[in-house]
């Protein structure tokens, strides 16, 4: 459940059409579903049907955050060499500063869960770098996969590899210790299992990184789809994030 969705600071969608509170499916009592409509045009400069979560987290403070999410079953399948967002920490500009007149406007997010909805041996030069057990991957008959991106620009890197299971609830949990330097920390579990972390700057400035949750992916692909969001998390500890989880979740 949206608890409460008085909390999101917004949404970035195409039209009321795109955001739904469904009874069905439903981690706790309700879902929030999330769609990108077929051939959408550009919301915020980008495709996405996301809800934003700003809890003004300022450089060097230690939070958890959690959240599940479904990617519902019949899921279209597009070019894995084709990006898919569903989770995003996002910076923004310093206060009195427009999105126009900010230099950061086309930073990539230095925190990034992605989706792969097939995962294929002739994947992109690019997406076979950030994923170097791929192969073990598609041989095991895992076709469905996300993964996260952690780092500045160039700089990023992946953390970890997990298989979704399309019609399932995934419980996703990071650990972040924000910072412009070295002192930054990235943990990264899912369905309550340690993933991988990174160490590291992961902030482009020292102003809250939003989170972002939902779809935002390349503009190349063209169909209907969505995802499913329930029981976001903020807090101080994994004990005030991980433990209150519905059963349903799991």
């Amino acid at each position: 459940d949206l608890r409460p969705i008085e909390g999101w600071t917004g949404l970035q969608v195409l039209g009321i059409e795109s955001v739904e509170l469904v009874n069905s499916p439903a981690c706790n009592q309700r879902s929030l579903k999330l769609t990108i409509q077929e051939n959408q045009g550009l919301v915020n400069e980008g495709v996405r049907a996301e809800i934003v979560y700003d809890n003004r987290d300022l450089p060097e403070s230690d939070k958890w955050y959690a959240w599940a999410f479904m990617v519902p079953d019949g899921y279209a399948h597009s070019d894995p060499g084709l990006w898919q967002i569903m989770g995003q920490f996002h910076d923004q500009p310093p206060p009195g500063v427009s999105w126009d007149d900010w230099g950061g406007k086309g930073h990539s997010p230095p925190i990034a869960l992605h989706y792969i909805s097939q995962l294929t041996q002739d994947m992109s030069a690019e997406l076979q770098a950030l994923i170097p057990n791929l192969s073990s991957y598609v041989e095991n008959g895992i076709f469905s996969a996300a993964f996260v991106t952690v780092g500045l620009g160039p700089a990023n890197e992946t953390i970890g590899l997990v298989p979704i299971i399309q019609g399932a609830w995934n419980e996703i949990v990071f650990h972040i210790k924000w910072s412009m330097g070295s002192g930054g920390l990235v943990e990264f579990y899912k369905d309550r299992k340690f993933i991988g972390q990174k160490s590291g700057p992961n902030m482009w400035n020292d102003q809250p990184h939003y989170l972002k949750l939902g779809l935002y992916r390349s503009p190349a692909i063209t169909h209907q789809s969505s995802v499913y969001i329930d029981e976001l998390r903020v807090g101080d500890s994994a004990w005030e994030v991980i433990v209150p989880f519905p059963a349903g979740c799991n």
